[in-house]
């Protein structure tokens, strides 16, 4: 592990403890095996009585001592759990209750995002090779441009920052005058910046591309409105750039809809969470998903019919058509839906006119996660 961090100065640690198969409904699990063991354990000692059954009774038995003894493992489990420490890299041990505790060797605040210990909060820690660095911004080491951007973007990708409250994050860095920098170094990525309470606490913060002062970022771990605030004065970011996480083509053709059809598109994106075939009108609001490839006809013309009529309505179809085809009693819907697509195609065309069976296309359901998040809770967040 050691020898990993060495190899990168910009890194994501989490803190690696076990993740046991009972942790996460662990109460629930010790209920099952304590039952299990008052249940098992009678039932193994009434087996014993019975000669025939005496190796059922102690396999039993020993079920039930097995529940018991399980119920009490977890118990202990879920007291003490040890792992290392994301900031000084040390051993220690971590209580399961607690929601924050600080680190004995470096006292240290470590957070917790769960009543889980294994689901700690993801750390940032940069320059680890120098982990005594102080958080005076000044003794941060020379670095390059490119080096500061590939750096930030590898480890806070569009994908990271694409959720609302980031993107919200980075609107009030571009809009609020209180985040106006102070003692920018262009050479290191460092500057200081003002609290929103600075009148009432007289507080700044130390602000580096890569890390901030501020709660925000020491709870978040994530880009504060500061840092995203010195990334744009750097250069790093643009104060345009677009934090949706969408792919710019597909981002493209879904700019590219009219308002009628962005709001079914919406509509579609909601009701169709699980990317299966739907039905859909091809009506002139719903004409421009098609021709852009937001959907994709699946042209399965048989599952289309089965979906639109029943047997009856289609038999009714049929002898309102005056068809040659005149299917009788005994004679199964697929039976009919195969033989009018083969020989009466355009009988089919008249009744499934203006409907067709799609999907989203391969790229919305790609992307599906971003595009919904855009499209719908930035709007919910208020983010824009």
């Amino acid at each position: 592990m050691e020898n990993d961090i060495e190899r990168s100065s910009f890194q994501v640690i989490s803190v690696p403890l076990s993740r046991p198969f009972y942790a996460k409904n662990a109460r629930a699990n010790q209920i099952i095996f304590v039952l299990s063991g008052f249940i098992f354990t009678p039932l193994g000692i009434l087996m014993l009585t019975t000669p025939k059954l005496l190796v059922m009774g102690i396999v039993t038995i020993v079920l039930g001592i097995g529940g018991f003894f399980s119920a009490v493992m977890i118990e202990l489990h879920l007291l003490f759990q040890t792992g290392d420490c994301p900031y000084c890299r040390k051993k220690i041990t971590m209580k399961y209750r607690e929601m924050q505790f600080k680190c004995p060797l470096c006292d240290k605040q470590i957070n917790k995002t769960k009543t889980t210990i294994e689901n700690a909060e993801p750390l940032i820690q940069f320059d680890t090779t120098n982990s005594s660095r102080s958080s005076n911004i000044s003794t941060e080491p020379s670095i390059s441009f490119d080096e500061m951007k590939r750096k930030f973007f590898v480890h806070w990708s569009i994908q990271i920052q694409s959720t609302p409250d980031q993107r919200k994050r980075f609107n009030r860095a571009k809009h609020d005058t209180i985040y106006n920098l102070l003692n920018i170094n262009p050479d290191n990525g460092t500057a200081q910046c003002y609290s929103s309470k600075y009148d009432v606490t007289g507080v700044k913060y130390d602000v580096t591309y890569h890390s901030c002062t501020c709660p925000d970022y020491q709870k978040r771990f994530f880009p504060c409105k500061h840092i995203y605030a010195l990334v744009i004065n750097l250069g790093i970011m643009k104060d345009d750039a677009d934090l949706s996480g969408i792919p710019s083509n597909v981002r493209e053709k879904i700019e590219l809809l009219p308002p009628e059809s962005l709001r079914s598109f919406k509509s579609i994106l909601t009701q169709n969470k699980n990317y299966t075939p739907f039905l859909m009108k091809t009506t002139p609001r719903n004409k421009p998903l098609l021709a852009l490839g937001l959907i994709e006809d699946t042209e399965n013309i048989p599952t289309l019919i089965n979906l639109l009529f029943t047997r009856n309505d289609l038999v009714a179809k049929i002898y309102e058509s005056n068809l040659d085809y005149k299917p009788n009693s005994k004679t199964t819907k697929e039976e009919i839906i195969r033989q009018i697509t083969e020989s009466n195609k355009d009988f089919v065309k008249k009744i499934i006119k203006n409907n067709v069976l799609v999907t989203l296309s391969r790229e919305v359901v790609m992307n599906y996660k971003c595009i919904y998040s855009y499209y719908f809770e930035s709007e919910e967040n208020n983010c824009y």
